[in-house]
């Protein structure tokens, strides 16, 4: 391990949904700077159906210019727990409420420049078909399908989120291990 002392920390940006900070470093003698991205947690839903299909959303991401294929998911307010988030972001985004959660999967975001932490829940026991009140500029479509083809799609580049890839992936790999 590289032994790595914090010199001092300076935040130079801070916006709704993360803070830039200026950090400066001693590596083994050596002084550098670093700039680093702090957010808030996120929480990602899984919805699984009695029947065993999955809920994805459609939805538009100007940042990339193209429409995405991706899990529920928001960020997880300060005070409030990420499962608080989780049910919050179905149930407003969507119209879904479940009477099942598991947390299945937490990790970081990136390791080397962004710090966030990030929630996977499976969402069971599903109503479907409440009022969805998603924010005024979200253009969501709820589309559902069975695991099997998200996994096809994952394999074939067509679900490009990085988050909802892995938790269809790991969801898709505890259903093989009679764990769903």
């Amino acid at each position: 391990m590289i032994p790595t002392k914090i010199l001092s920390q300076r935040p130079i940006l801070h916006a709704d949904l993360f803070t830039v900070v200026e950090t400066q470093l001693d590596i083994k003698g050596t002084k550098r700077t670093h700039l680093n991205v702090y957010r808030p947690s996120i929480a990602s839903v899984f919805p699984i159906a009695d029947d065993g299909e999955i809920y994805l959303i459609k939805q538009y991401r100007y940042l990339h210019g193209q429409t995405f294929l991706e899990e529920v998911a928001g960020h997880v307010e300060k005070d409030e727990s990420p499962l608080f988030e989780a049910k919050r972001e179905l149930r407003e985004e969507v119209g879904i409420t479940a009477g099942k959660w598991t947390e299945f999967a937490a990790f970081s975001g990136t390791s080397s420049v962004i710090k966030t932490k990030i929630y996977l829940f499976l969402a069971t026991d599903l109503r479907v078909g409440g009022a969805a009140s998603p924010e005024e500029d979200e253009e969501i479509t709820l589309v559902k399908m069975p695991l099997e083809e998200a996994v096809k799609r994952v394999l074939r580049g067509q679900i490009k989120n990085s988050i909802a890839s892995l938790g269809i992936l790991m969801l898709h790999a505890l259903r093989q291990k009679g764990g769903l």
